[in-house]
């Protein structure tokens, strides 16, 4: 929203702590206080409320909302100094309470110079130019006088409640400001943890990759050591196996041998048995050769003798 302030007509002369405004053609004049004069020169309708704000927190050098600015422009448009806008439906609530204390304690001033400072030829004017006593004029002035003190003795009251409502806001933004240090200290602290537990997962990462790593090679050299008792014992079997089979050559060889040698006695004592039933043939031949031999002698022997 683009707060627009009517400066057609309007002629702006003061001093630096209040400002007043008139408008020669009627010969109406306001005397504005300077803040509600700095937001009537803020509002260029090209400037925002919230750029208002910043620019005169710029200016004055202390914290200006947007919510003053939102009263003060009411202010204005009461008096028909600055189109009527509404305010964002967000802070009508809070625009409501602290208009009415900008009109009263800030700006209350602004208000009753509006009322109070209409000049003389603008009375004179709506008085068809007559004494102005004639009609009761001072009777008015006092009136008006009058408000103006109810209105300032309101303006202390509300001025007061203003310091009291200030030192509860500085009471409670050293609460915020605390409670910001106790965040900002717990998310500190929280991201250490953070940290802290990151560094513990990584740690517990690479521990758990030794420990496969450390299994892994347990099962190769577990593998490895059973392969090679598979091959010692395959080697085992195959080296039993051919001792078997050479100690049973070697017994087939031996009961061979000892086959080929009892034949051979066998034969070597069947020869001999042949050999000596020859010899005891040819002995026995010879001695009946010898008895026949002998009785062939004896036999011519007996016949000489005859």
């Amino acid at each position: 929203m683009f707060p627009r302030a009517r400066t057609d007509g309007i002629v702006s002369d003061g001093s630096a702590t209040r400002q007043r405004l008139t408008e020669p053609s009627t010969g109406r004049t306001w005397e504005l206080s300077a803040f509600v004069y700095a937001v009537w020169s803020h509002a260029d309708g090209r400037t925002s409320v919230a750029q208002i704000a910043e620019a005169m927190s710029a200016e004055q050098d202390i914290a200006v909302s947007e919510q003053q600015v939102w009263a003060a422009l009411d202010l204005l448009a009461d008096q028909g100094l600055a189109e009527r806008i509404a305010p964002p439906a967000s802070s009508s609530g809070d625009l409501a309470r602290r208009s009415f204390v900008l009109r009263t304690a800030t700006a209350a001033a602004a208000v009753v110079g509006a009322v109070a400072a209409v000049s003389q030829p603008a009375l004179a004017a709506s008085t068809g130019g007559k004494s102005s006593q004639s009609h009761g004029v001072p009777g008015e002035i006092s009136t008006l006088q009058s408000d103006v003190q109810t209105l300032q003795a309101t303006t202390e009251e509300q001025a007061v409640k203003i310091t009291q409502l200030q030192g509860q806001a500085n009471e409670q933004g050293t609460k915020i400001q605390t409670l910001q240090t106790q965040s900002a200290a717990e998310a500190a602290q929280l991201s250490a943890d953070a940290s802290a537990l990151s560094e513990d997962s990584t740690e517990i990462a690479r521990l758990q990759q030794d420990v496969e790593a450390e299994q892994s090679a347990k099962q190769q050299a577990e593998e490895g050591t059973k392969e090679q008792n598979n091959k010692q014992t395959e080697q085992s079997a195959k080296q039993q196996a051919e001792e078997g089979t050479k100690e049973q050559s070697n017994k087939q060889t031996e009961q061979s041998a000892k086959q080929q040698a009892e034949e051979s006695t066998k034969e070597q004592n069947k020869q001999q048995t042949e050999q000596s039933a020859k010899q005891q043939a040819e002995e026995s031949t010879k001695e009946q050769n010898m008895e026949q031999f002998s009785k062939e002698q004896g036999t011519k022997t007996s016949s000489s003798a005859g």
